[in-house]
């Protein structure tokens, strides 16, 4: 990835997406990571409570277009999503 494109993604996420994201009933964090060649993203996105509903809540956002279209990001092929539940924590 370039290094405008790359600036165009971060300002993207950090900007737009998140603060999106983080305004649906259900998600109340986010933590970006960056493999160490730079070439692809992962985010986090911690949901509290009722997952069903917090996956309702975010289908309906996007239906309703509130939520802005990405911006330098890979679409083909398009991101995965996977809801993820939290079976241990390990270290200090």
């Amino acid at each position: 990835m370039n290094r405008a494109r790359r600036r165009r993604t971060t300002r993207w996420y950090e900007d737009t997406h998140i603060p999106e994201i983080l305004s649906v009933d259900g998600f109340v964090s986010a933590r970006r990571f960056e493999s160490l060649d730079g070439d692809s993203f992962l985010v986090l996105y911690e949901i509290t409570g009722d997952v069903e509903a917090a996956k309702g809540n975010l289908a309906a956002a996007l239906k309703s277009g509130s939520m802005s279209r990405p911006v330098a990001v890979q679409l083909d092929p398009p991101p995965t999503m996977q809801y993820l539940r939290d079976i241990g924590e390990h270290g200090s």
